[in-house]
């Protein structure tokens, strides 16, 4: 990562940025410019990371492993009409050049973090005019967190590259009080585990001393904040039902179509290898727009076997992140729950997440180079 040309990261950078925000315009507009750009954009940045010498071997390692979930959504596409192709190609394209060139250089934590705000503002405006959520961002309050988890992604990515270890105090209040604003019942439970999950990891790794303070006062400030807007919006009311206990034998549309999904997987072997397309269950798919499930949404476009393949990739990049770096650990630990509950991956605008754990599963060798140098910057902190 030291080696990488100052002019091409500066490129890079300002292309994933442009990418970031043609993907957040994509959220409001259904336009085939916005995901034409983000193809092209995407193809070049295909290109610049293949500059990296140092990294050609891991390069051409993530290619085959996409051509290789191409290939068995292609199979797939042929044999069940499981997936939609052109959009897995625009995908892999688009998506999967952004996580390449993310993986080969490294961000700029300062862009990033004022790129933020531009969302973060736009929802703070409408919760200040008494808007709507499900009118916000394509008539769904499930994509305001959504978004703000993409955004925040590329801080925590940033700040791992960089040898960061911030608590990214504001940004998180911010989007937490988003998220109770929205109203998603996974999207609030997600972010408050990342909130707390990311000061108890910054405590252990700084003076406790410090950081006991600023916990204190960001722990009184969200106190305060969520206490005022609880309490403040007219439809509190409704956010608090939605934390109510509900009986499992009680009407759920997500479960009902977890149960449906899993039912058609265990009756048939044909579902079970292959994966059964949302044509299989259309009358639940045209009521609620998807399968709120991005695990089971795996298993529907890539099968059995490209299933297997992304939980192995998945498990190798949390765990490295685990034993080498905690606080991103933490964040893909909380999107992951999130995608438990949504459709963020695959052939969605999530996708890059998606990417990017593959990647870092087949990348994590060269950057344990970068995990030792923060260690030791962490230990030169404490003492």
């Amino acid at each position: 990562m030291n080696t990488e040309n100052k002019t091409n990261r500066i490129i890079v950078n300002i292309l994933i940025a442009l990418h970031l925000m043609l993907t957040y315009a994509q959220f409001r507009y259904d336009s085939s410019f916005l995901i034409m750009s983000t193809l092209v954009i995407g193809l070049v940045l295909y290109i610049f990371s293949f500059f990296k010498k140092t990294y050609l071997r891991e390069n051409i390692t993530y290619i085959l492993i996409l051509s290789g979930l191409l290939f068995l959504g292609a199979f797939n596409y042929i044999t069940n009409d499981n997936t939609n192709l052109y959009g897995f190609i625009v995908s892999l394209i688009s998506y999967g050049g952004v996580a390449l060139s993310t993986l080969n250089y490294r961000l700029f934590p300062k862009l990033f973090k004022y790129l933020f705000w531009i969302p973060a503002l736009f929802f703070v405006y409408h919760i200040l005019i008494g808007g709507n959520a499900n009118y916000v961002l394509l008539q769904s309050q499930n994509y305001v967190t959504i978004v703000l988890f993409l955004f925040l992604g590329y801080i925590y990515i940033s700040d791992f590259q960089n040898n960061n270890m911030n608590l990214n105090l504001l940004e998180l209040s911010v989007s937490l009080i988003i998220a109770l604003w929205a109203q998603g019942r996974s999207g609030i439970i997600s972010l408050v585990l990342l909130f707390v999950l990311t000061y108890i990891t910054v405590l252990q790794k700084s003076s406790k001393i410090k950081m006991t303070r600023k916990f204190g006062y960001s722990l009184f400030l969200i106190i305060c904040l969520v206490g005022v807007i609880v309490f403040a919006l007219p439809h509190r009311e409704r956010l608090l039902s939605r934390f109510y206990l509900v009986s499992i034998s009680q009407t759920s549309h997500r479960l009902i179509m977890w149960i449906d999904y899993l039912k058609k997987i265990s009756q048939s072997a044909k579902f079970f290898i292959f994966g059964a397309g949302e044509n299989q269950f259309l009358g639940l798919i045209s009521l609620y727009g998807h399968v709120h499930n991005s695990f089971l949404n795996i298993h529907s476009k890539f099968g059995l076997i490209g299933f297997v393949l992304i939980l192995i990739m998945f498990y190798k990049a949390i765990t490295f992140l685990y034993r080498n770096y905690r606080l991103l650990f933490v964040y893909f630990v909380c999107l992951l729950f999130r995608a438990f509950t949504d459709d963020i991956f695959p052939i969605y605008l999530g996708d890059f997440f998606l990417y990017y754990l593959i990647g870092l599963s087949i990348f994590k060798s060269k950057y344990l180079v970068l995990v030792s140098s923060q260690k030791a910057k962490v230990k030169i902190d404490e003492t």
